[in-house]
């Protein structure tokens, strides 16, 4: 008898018993009108039971053979279901054994597991009795879809004892045969991925001068600036190449310096020289100072540096001098010295 059908027979009886539609005091032989006491109410389980291949099989095959006055009797419903699906002779039995050799074959992304369950439930319904492990074995290995698995099962059908294999012997192999082409075919794509490059980014902080009362990015000797209002944002360093910071201000070891080549024809500065520049300009200007001082005149000066990216200075001075004499009001120099 079929397994599918032995167990589905054993549950609808399981679910009438719940369901209080069968007397269990009477005897189903002797006395099947008693026993089925509710006879209706379990023929409707019975085909609301049924998945809809099974349910086609009752229109169609079951029903028809019923005569009418046996249509309420439910034994008589589950007698004909069990000679349709475990009867050696008919038509059902040469259909399922039809489609379990042309029609079964293992899915490519079904595993060895679920096909082996589902070559063992097809075997069930074509009732091959003793030799149902020898059909459902051959089955299983004609219809694995791994060609490299199929191969190494089908060197030979003995173990190493001299014994036939068994379903599960088959089944067992198959499935180490599986597991090592997974793990293969993993170490292989590892194997082939590309490495990425890695990219360094250096996050190092410059050396600064840092003075009480001067800004340590641009070194004006007024004032620090904020981030945003200091000329040396976004500049570049000559000394260490960081950003953001003058060469003036920079005490990292000095690595190169590549000052803005000059036009031709352009006369030098004192301002030229990073260190002795500034020097050279301040002793002319208080130079001059002092000579207008001795003429009893009044003296006011303001001066700003600014530096552009390769850390030269530009420097606007605004030297006003305001003089009184008799009736005379004269500017005296107003200079603007750039240095490219």
């Amino acid at each position: 008898m079929s397994e599918n059908f032995k167990n589905f027979e054993l549950r609808f009886h399981d679910y009438c018993i719940q369901a209080a539609y069968r007397d269990l005091t009477k005897n189903p032989d002797t006395q099947p009108n008693e026993y089925y006491k509710q006879p209706l109410m379990e023929i409707s389980a019975l085909r609301s039971a049924m998945p809809d291949e099974a349910l086609q099989v009752i229109r169609y095959t079951i029903e028809p053979q019923i005569p009418i006055a046996d249509k309420n009797k439910p034994w008589v419903w589950m007698e004909k279901l069990r000679q349709h699906y475990t009867d050696t002779v008919g038509s059902s039995l040469l259909t399922e054994r039809y489609k379990y050799w042309t029609t079964m074959q293992q899915n490519s992304q079904e595993s060895v597991q679920d096909w082996e369950v589902r070559v063992r439930q097809a075997v069930s319904l074509c009732d091959y009795q003793d030799a149902q492990d020898m059909h459902a074995r051959d089955k299983f290995i004609f219809g694995l879809d791994s060609d490299i698995i199929r191969t190494e099962l089908l060197k030979t059908h003995l173990k190493s004892d001299g014994t036939p294999k068994s379903m599960s012997d088959v089944a067992s192999e198959a499935k180490a045969l599986e597991t090592a082409q997974k793990a293969s075919k993993l170490i292989s794509d590892n194997a082939n991925k590309p490495v990425e490059d890695v990219h360094w980014t250096s996050h190092r902080q410059p050396k600064l001068k840092r003075e009480r009362g001067t800004c340590y990015r641009c070194g004006d000797l007024r004032y620090p600036h904020t981030g945003y209002d200091c000329p040396a944002k976004g500049k570049l360093c000559t000394n260490c190449g960081l950003s953001d910071h003058f060469a003036r201000v920079c005490l990292e070891t000095s690595h190169h310096v590549s000052p803005r080549p000059r036009g031709k024809g352009a006369r030098s500065h004192p301002m030229r020289d990073r260190d002795s520049g500034r020097n050279g300009y301040s002793q002319r200007r208080n130079q001059e100072v002092r000579q207008l001082d001795s003429t009893d005149q009044s003296l006011h000066y303001t001066d700003e540096y600014v530096d552009n990216t390769d850390d030269t200075a530009y420097i606007v001075s605004s030297l006003s001098l305001l003089f009184t004499h008799k009736h005379l009001t004269e500017i005296m120099c107003c200079n603007v010295l750039f240095e490219m």
